[in-house]
């Protein structure tokens, strides 16, 4: 190993080495209670290697709040009322929150989070 790396970790430089990453990866997760240090400098190195090869050549498309709001009152068979007395929030805001009217402030966003018990981060948070 060169001087000051931590581990023998090639560089991923196609999906075939994506793909025995993720393998390594998993056989170390399921192991992750008795590793060695080299091991879990080899774990931290790969899960590095991984997220940064994905966010590259994989990226994730933007979802806007409208999209995620939409998809959260399907998901639980909710209508827009139901959220507003749920929540607090005025129903004129969800209305123009679910049209991409209106921008999601840290309050609604709080607010919407906890009733669904997810962190408020979900939402891009304009104001």
């Amino acid at each position: 190993m060169a001087a000051g790396r931590k581990t023998a970790v090639p560089k991923l430089r196609s999906k075939r080495a994506l793909d025995a990453a993720i393998k390594k990866l998993d056989a170390l997760v399921t192991r992750a209670q008795s590793l060695s240090s080299k091991e879990q400098a080899v774990l931290k190195e790969l899960t590095e290697q991984v997220r940064d090869y994905e966010q590259a050549h994989f990226p994730m498309p933007e979802i806007s709040n409208a999209a995620i709001l939409n998809h959260l009152l399907q998901s639980n068979e909710m209508t827009p009322g139901q959220l507003a007395e749920a929540t607090g929030v005025s129903g004129l805001i969800i209305a123009a929150l679910l049209r991409g009217d209106a921008k999601m402030s840290p309050s609604h966003a709080s607010k919407i989070a906890r009733h669904f018990k997810l962190r408020s981060d979900v939402f891009d948070i304009d104001g």
